[in-house]
């Protein structure tokens, strides 16, 4: 049966009108390395100049699928612009937001400290408070630190100085959807080439493991193909924080 795109917003937690998908034109979300935002662009026909769409300030919730199969939630953006322009088949209204999780709050100084706990935990604290779901190694659950302190900075700067410290490393795995296209594909094989294409020599293999077990949480109905996808299958690889022992880069936040 074939299946078609679909695209969900929500301002807020409040689904939009459905105007909003009647003139809906296009819908791309751009994923970026490192500390640099994520992007949501949506372009809608406008031509009776009496378009609503969201405003400068909103907090969107954005999610792709496709009918009668998959849905992955995409992200939380803050529209930053909405810009009306002319053109030949007549108005076209232009939003733009940018990933909430990486604008301001991540660059935000703050201070506060914690008492007698391990660098798992504290990455879990700030990945939670962002909005990020972070796996962590074992070694790194079990030796206690008995104090920590941050003060006047950003949790980047902060995790930063905590990999130094830790000699560990913390990257982001954008979220993607990936349609299986040749045959004997593992999903492990299909991990690993999404990884290694964003993070390239940075990562260990055997850290992988976080990162797969989560994409099984994700897609649960593959478990009944075995070892090998078949050609066609859509998998959801979700967006993930991935944290390697020993770091090749100076970084514990992407």
């Amino acid at each position: 049966m074939r299946t078609y795109p679909f695209i969900v917003v929500k301002v807020g937690d409040k689904p939009v009108h459905e105007v909003f998908y009647q003139r809906l034109l296009t819908a791309t979300i751009t994923d970026h390395a490192g500390n640099e935002a994520d992007i949501f662009e949506a372009e809608f026909d406008d031509s009776g100049n009496d378009l609503e769409v969201p405003q400068t300030g909103n907090a969107l919730q954005v999610i792709f699928g496709y009918e009668n199969s998959i849905s992955a939630f995409m992200g939380r953006f803050v529209v930053e612009s909405v810009v009306s322009s002319g053109s030949s088949d007549g108005e076209i209204l232009r939003l733009c937001g940018k990933s909430a999780s990486m604008r301001k709050e991540l660059k935000e100084q703050a201070s506060e400290h914690f008492d007698h706990k391990t660098v798992g935990e504290i990455v879990e604290t700030l990945a939670k408070r962002h909005g990020y779901q972070a796996k962590i190694s074992p070694q790194f659950t079990q030796q206690t630190l008995p104090y920590v302190i941050r003060t006047d900075q950003s949790a980047v700067d902060f995790l930063t100085r905590l990999a130094d410290r830790s000699e560990t490393n913390s990257m982001k795995i954008p979220a993607k959807h990936v349609v299986v296209e040749l045959e004997d594909m593992s999903l492990d094989l299909i991990c690993f080439h999404h990884a290694m294409a964003v993070l390239g020599d940075r990562i260990q293999v055997g850290a992988l493991k976080g990162y797969l077990e989560a994409t099984l949480e994700a897609n649960p109905e593959i478990a009944k193909y075995g070892v090998f996808l078949p050609r066609g299958l859509t998998v959801i690889l979700p967006e993930f924080v991935l944290v390697n022992p020993q770091s090749m880069v100076k970084r514990l936040w992407d």
